[in-house]
């Protein structure tokens, strides 16, 4: 059963307005998420902190484990960024957090061909 639209974009504006907290006393990143972190480096969009780049990965798969389609995540998306630097942080969370989501970009790309 899918969430509610606003159930979710609520979820992720909480996990947006993190972004402009910088993280204090963070533990070292996991191999995973410094793998998300190099491949997302240089993206601002207000995520200015490592923590907040990871805690924003880790809520468009969260979204799309949920049930929210990923037209869903990138239209919450857009109310913050363009849909380029969108995209530049969608592709990398679902390749680094949630592979098993992967087959909705592919469909999404297949579509736009």
């Amino acid at each position: 059963m899918k969430k509610p639209v606003r159930a979710v974009l609520g979820a992720v504006t909480a996990l947006l307005s993190v972004a402009v907290l910088t993280a204090c006393g963070a533990e070292e990143p996991t191999m995973t998420e410094a793998t998300y972190l190099r491949v997302t480096e240089g993206l601002y969009a207000g995520f200015d902190s490592d923590e907040s780049r990871i805690r924003l990965g880790q809520a468009i798969c969260s979204a799309l484990d949920d049930g929210t389609s990923l037209r869903g995540v990138a239209e919450t998306m857009f109310e913050y960024m363009d849909g380029d630097t969108a995209a530049l942080y969608v592709g990398p969370a679902i390749q680094t957090y949630c592979p098993a989501h992967w087959e909705k970009v592919e469909d999404a790309t297949a579509a736009i061909e």
